[in-house]
């Protein structure tokens, strides 16, 4: 017998939503990164409906095996293999990204890891790059 999938409800929430806006802010980009994939879910629903992207997703080591067992279960042919990131490092991991999105990460890790974030996309992104972020904002 196989191991479930990792499943997270946060990951499973407000996806057409979510998808709406992506297919708008993505529409010209071509290769998007995905800071805290988490369980995988993510890019394997964005993935396939966002076909003109090559979908990269990235995450901690302890995440990558879940992350690979969702690609496994719902593979599609523009979505790429964790990437190690972890963002307290200062590491960005190699390749042309022309956007990132990351959701239901920035407020959950330390402020300190979302200026990181900010610092890092804003370091490596080109000039017109696109940060997309979704998830339960005070402020």
């Amino acid at each position: 017998m196989t191991d479930p999938l990792p499943f997270s409800q946060a990951c499973e929430n407000n996806q057409a939503p979510i998808l709406a806006v992506l297919r708008a802010a993505f529409a010209d980009r071509r290769h998007v990164l995905e800071v805290g994939s988490g369980t995988g879910q993510h890019g394997v629903y964005f993935a396939p409906r966002l076909p003109q992207l090559v979908w990269q997703t990235s995450d901690l080591a302890e995440n990558h095996a879940g992350i690979r067992a969702w690609h496994a279960a719902h593979p599609a042919p523009n979505l790429r293999a964790p990437l190690l990131l972890d963002l307290a490092s200062g590491d960005w991991p190699d390749g042309a990204f022309d956007a990132v999105f990351s959701a239901n990460t920035a407020h959950i890790v330390a402020w300190p890891l979302v200026r990181q974030l900010f610092a890092l996309a804003g370091a490596h992104l080109p000039t017109d790059g696109v940060l997309a972020l979704y998830g339960p904002f005070n402020y």
